[in-house]
């Protein structure tokens, strides 16, 4: 697994987060070329730049969707102090708040607007991180990544912590969870197309629930700026 600050797809954005070498490339393309070469990327992506407008949030949708990227990480951009970026704010007095790695949050003030830029994030995060969403990506991914090649044979063995593990998986996620009809479509559909990929599988619906859980709590958050500012 290999996780890549691939922050935006947009110029602007790359430029401001000194991303340069991400200009030079087709960023999906590079991104199924890795996952062809049986390497599983998790990706950060930031909104929140200056350069961004309404439009980014769809933007951002889209490319990570289209991108296949099972595991996206979607945050608000924030100023650390130490940073340029803090430096920066500091002077243009757009400071809001003191910093913190709360998710869903930042300390800066946006130049598109708090309100704007908030309500964006929910709807990104909405398009990213429900359980639909979140299948139909992990199912692009299968479909491109492929297995790589051992030259050296690694020992697989399956015992009774492992079978355990898939046992709670099977319990909390295929019959307790309300969204447990993804978690069958998945792992039927790995079955029958990539049975050695059934591992990942249940991995990536551990995954994702987990994500859903934590976006859940971020929406949360931010209704509750929203509403008391």
């Amino acid at each position: 697994q290999i996780f890549i600050g691939i922050e935006t797809p947009d110029e602007e954005g790359l430029r401001a987060s000194g991303k340069n070498q991400n200009l030079k490339r087709n960023q999906l393309e590079n991104i199924q070329k890795l996952h062809r070469a049986g390497f599983y990327v998790a990706g950060g992506f930031i909104v929140g730049f200056d350069s961004d407008t309404p439009s980014i949030f769809q933007r951002q949708a889209d490319f990570i969707q289209e991108s296949g990227i099972p595991l996206p990480i979607v945050n608000l951009l924030k100023a650390p102090p130490g940073t340029a970026l803090f430096e920066r704010m500091k002077k243009e007095d757009r400071l809001s708040r003191t910093f913190a790695f709360s998710e869903g949050e930042t300390n800066i003030v946006p130049r598109m607007g708090e309100r704007q830029l908030m309500e964006g994030f929910v709807n990104l995060i909405d398009q990213v991180y429900l359980p639909p969403k979140s299948h139909e990506r992990i199912i692009r991914f299968f479909k491109t990544y492929r297995y790589p090649v051992k030259s050296v044979p690694v020992p697989n063995k399956i015992g009774v912590q492992e079978l355990m593990l898939v046992a709670r998986a099977i319990y909390y996620l295929g019959i307790k969870n309300p969204h447990r009809n993804y978690f069958w479509k998945l792992n039927f559909w790995l079955l029958r197309n990539h049975h050695k990929y059934l591992d990942m599988g249940i991995f990536y619906s551990m995954m994702s629930y987990q994500m859903h859980q934590t976006y859940l709590r971020i929406k949360l958050t931010v209704h509750d700026r929203l509403n008391n500012p």
